[in-house]
């Protein structure tokens, strides 16, 4: 049996090493086919170990090297059709993008166990964060009064509120996020907003937003 190993010139090697009917090994001199395939098979040829033989009936050339590994044929790597290495940087450029969102996409999918609900804050009261990690970062799953039991993937962290008095005054969120959630949260209180701002914690990658 013969495998073709060029696409452009129609060069095949020798690869079984015995005889597909007696299953000898053949030596030098002895009359041999070779089937190649869909492309039929060869002319009786002579055989004779690490030589190339032409048929000019099939237009191909035949290669007696018994090896599957064939050193004197050209590398997969070397052969013409092989793509430029820039596209192919390209190509795995597209590849690592998509290997990540659907990465991330599975791990949030993996922490939204609980069904997403608003709820009601009472500043006054301890407040709580519960914290889940992904892709090695830090982000909020759920706000609450009380904490949660801490697991291997949770842990409830209680935030710093403002004290209001007054139960009509507005109540300042500010919220880091990224692309994929929400990483930290501060209630200032009204008179401190304005201070805040000038100098707010810095968290790499995310972006603060004002939730008045």
């Amino acid at each position: 049996m013969a495998n073709a190993v060029h696409p452009a010139t129609p060069y095949y090697c020798i690869t079984q090493a015995r005889c597909r009917l007696c299953q000898f090994l053949p030596e030098d001199g002895e009359p041999i086919v070779v089937d190649i395939g869909d492309d039929g098979i060869s002319c009786e040829i002579s055989f004779y170990w690490r030589t190339t033989f032409y048929d000019d009936e099939l237009d191909i050339k035949l290669h007696m090297c018994l090896a599957d590994e064939c050193g004197s044929r050209p590398k997969a790597t070397l052969w013409p059709r092989k793509l430029p290495t820039e596209l192919w940087a390209m190509v795995a450029g597209l590849l690592l993008r998509d290997c990540a969102t659907f990465t991330a996409q599975e791990q949030v999918d993996g922490c939204n166990s609980d069904n997403a609900a608003d709820i009601t804050l009472d500043l006054n009261q301890p407040v709580y964060a519960t914290y889940v990690r992904i892709d090695g970062r830090a982000y909020i799953k759920a706000l609450g009064h009380e904490a949660r039991n801490e697991t291997k993937t949770e842990i409830s962290i209680r935030l710093s509120t403002p004290i209001i008095q007054d139960g009509n005054a507005n109540k300042n969120i500010f919220v880091a996020e990224d692309y994929l959630g929400i990483c930290r949260i501060f209630f200032v209180s009204p008179k401190y907003v304005e201070q805040w701002c000038r100098a707010p914690p810095r968290v790499p990658g995310a972006w603060w937003k004002h939730l008045p």
